[in-house]
């Protein structure tokens, strides 16, 4: 009888099962590293374009203050002085000449418009603001609002800051204020008006309150610049410029309540002792 003997017939190696396995998984991974690296990618564009985005409303907010600025030391140099020295002389003209009547009512006229002009310098540079800190300058702007508009009352809850806060956080939060407390003495119809500034280390927050007749929020405020509440959006930029964020809460016949809350710069950490 004839030996039988065993033939083993060994596939080359692309024609294995493990290779086709380690194939079949290696598409998969250099698929999935191709959609993460795309994904990323986005990621990477949409974080840049929203670092543009905030750095563009922070130029545009600078900007609108360098004009403030640069219009009130024109009102304040320029109208506002020639008004003082016409009242002055036409002062001392009534003294000299006795005169009364039309003068004098003149004389009130120009009086009536200097300080009007001097309210809107201060309004467009709040004097308070650079030399004394953010609540001193709120203090100031209540007072004068309040003493435009004897109803509502405003009520102020202030943190002493001084000096703490940087600039551009400070001028921003007191154009915030300024906007709500226009808004609210103006069109709210309100009793009373509450502003409370509060900073601890990690962010400065201002809240300003009313018990007004209040309104329907817009779900985002481009839809509210649309329907002619350009203040909102104005505001909301100011606060994402510095990286802080805007909260309105209200319903109509149920009063206001708008908090802006901005994040301080923090101290650079100590090296490590070695």
């Amino acid at each position: 009888a004839g030996l039988a003997l065993p033939i083993v017939v060994v596939p080359p190696f692309w024609d294995t099962w493990w290779f086709r396995l380690g194939l079949v998984l290696a598409v998969l991974a250099l698929g999935f590293a191709g959609a993460w690296a795309s994904q990323r990618g986005r990621l990477r564009r949409s974080e840049q374009r929203r670092a543009e985005l905030a750095e563009a409303q922070r130029r545009l907010s600078e900007s609108r203050e360098q004009e403030r600025l640069h219009l009130a030391r024109e009102l304040h140099d320029g109208p506002v002085q020639d008004l003082y020295s016409a009242n002055l002389q036409l002062a001392m003209a009534i003294e000299a000449l006795h005169a009364n009547g039309t003068l004098k009512t003149a004389l009130e006229t120009l009086q009536r418009v200097r300080n009007a002009l001097r309210v809107i310098c201060g309004a467009l540079r709040p004097p308070a603001l650079a030399p004394f800190g953010l609540s001193a300058a709120l203090r100031s702007l209540a007072d004068h609002t309040q003493a435009a508009y004897p109803t509502p009352k405003i009520e102020l809850d202030l943190a002493a800051d001084g000096q703490r806060l940087p600039e551009d956080v400070r001028l921003a939060l007191f154009r915030i204020a300024q906007e709500a407390l226009s808004n609210a003495v103006k069109h709210a119809a309100a009793k009373t008006v509450r502003v409370t500034f509060h900073l601890d280390a990690e962010e400065a927050a201002l809240e300003v309150r009313d018990d007004g007749r209040g309104f329907v929020v817009p779900s985002n405020w481009l839809d509210g610049a649309r329907a002619g509440r350009f203040g909102l959006l104005g505001m909301a930029e100011r606060a994402e410029a510095l990286g802080g964020r805007l909260s309105i809460t209200s319903a109509p016949g149920a009063g206001t309540a708008l908090r802006v809350a901005v994040p301080l710069p923090q101290p650079a950490a100590e090296p490590a002792l070695a």
